[in-house]
């Protein structure tokens, strides 16, 4: 009778750990939505990129044409708009050429016309009346990470000037950034431009990095003259932290390519992590373009994850749960669970797999399952 318990008991741990670690494997939902007939998914959107299960969502969905109509652009929209908790608060039919730009608070909604180019920003409530339209200028389209202004750009590096940061609850520009002198050392434009909001952006010019105040224009609250490189790129990481990449070396005649990238304390400029790679043959050559292009973000640990593809990844985690860096000698190679490869349903569907930074959407073509981005061990 002990040998038939121990047994049970055996069974029982087995199949319990089994479903502990379906549980771990599992998705977590972050929206499911039947789509209304004639429509397709084309994109999806949330406001909270900490956690995307909080905050609000859209849906942005096109007429269910060929693709040969569909690719020439020239096809209505359909934007599904849902608050916290998934209620769908607004449903608008937009003309053809028009995007979804981002949210502005929790009432208003941000669109614009174009393509690769802004021509115009128009922002509506939640029963698609205009609230304030103005000219994009043939600019880019940029939020904010904190408050709800937003900037029109040019494509940084490529084309002049000027840059407006635009109050996103009057629409009125609250500064106009002209381009610099071209004569050296001055550059047409900044290497990177972030708009934090709350009245804070930053910009990197050569290789000195600077954070403003642009409602008091001139303000500079910090400042790194020199960041270690020409500085390529930036991005927002999180509430706290942004990253820059920068290029260390870069000379044909010396057929010599370094890049580095720093991770800081935007409100204070500390810098927190860094590292670097050369451009180089053999099976480590991936590190240079992760690190020139930023293809990284940090998950709801703080660990950084650096993305090689949409199934694979390396994580590098952090030293603590509030440390302050990250322990690259622990690196590891983690992939997507599930993989972005196309997967059989229930009802032996077909259903796409896409992935939208921490989420992924299911697409099934008249249904659609948002889940959390799922990393496992490789």
């Amino acid at each position: 009778m002990k040998n038939k318990l121990s047994g049970k008991k055996i069974i029982y741990i087995f199949w319990v750990s089994i479903i502990f670690a379906g549980q771990l494997l599992s998705q977590e939902v972050v929206l499911e939505r039947t789509l209304p007939p004639g429509w397709i998914f084309n994109n999806f959107y949330y406001q909270n990129h900490q956690n995307p299960g909080l905050g609000m969502k859209a849906l942005f969905l096109v007429q269910d044409l060929p693709e040969e109509i569909r690719a020439g652009g020239k096809v209505a929209r359909r934007l599904q708009v849902f608050d916290a908790a998934n209620n769908l608060v607004a449903d608008l039919t937009l003309p053809e050429w028009h995007w979804f730009g981002g949210f502005i608070g929790n009432d208003r909604l941000l669109v614009y016309a174009g393509d690769v180019e802004v021509e115009r920003v128009e922002v509506l409530d939640f029963k698609g009346n205009e609230i304030y339209s103005l000219d994009g200028g043939g600019r880019q389209l940029q939020q904010s990470l904190l408050g709800n202004d937003f900037a029109l750009t040019p494509r940084l590096g490529l084309e002049t000037g000027p840059i407006s940061i635009i109050d996103g609850e009057k629409g009125k520009e609250k500064l106009k950034i002209e381009p610099y002198p071209k004569s050296p050392p001055g550059w047409p434009l900044p290497g990177c431009f972030l708009l934090i909001g709350d009245g804070y952006f930053l910009t990197g010019l050569g290789a000195t990095l600077f954070l403003e105040n642009y409602n008091q224009p001139g303000q500079k609250l910090w400042m790194i003259r020199d960041i270690g490189g020409n500085i390529q790129e930036a991005r927002i990481l999180s509430k706290d932290l942004i990253a820059v990449s920068y290029d260390i070396e870069a000379s044909f005649r010396k057929n010599e390519f370094i890049s580095g990238m720093a991770i800081l304390e935007w409100r204070t400029g500390k810098v927190m992590f860094r590292k670097s790679a050369r451009l180089q043959e053999g099976p480590d050559n991936f590190w240079h373009q992760l690190i020139r292009s930023l293809s990284l973000m940090m998950d709801e640990d703080g660990n950084l994850v650096f993305t090689l593809n949409d199934d694979e990844a390396i994580r590098i985690p952090r030293e603590k749960a509030s440390g302050p860096g990250w322990n690259e000698a622990r690196a590891v190679r983690i992939r997507a669970h599930p993989s972005q490869k196309s997967q059989r349903a229930a009802g032996n569907e077909k259903g796409r797999i896409k992935a939208y930074g921490k989420v992924i959407v299911r697409d099934y073509g008249d249904f659609v399952r948002v889940e959390k981005r799922t990393w496992v061990a490789d």
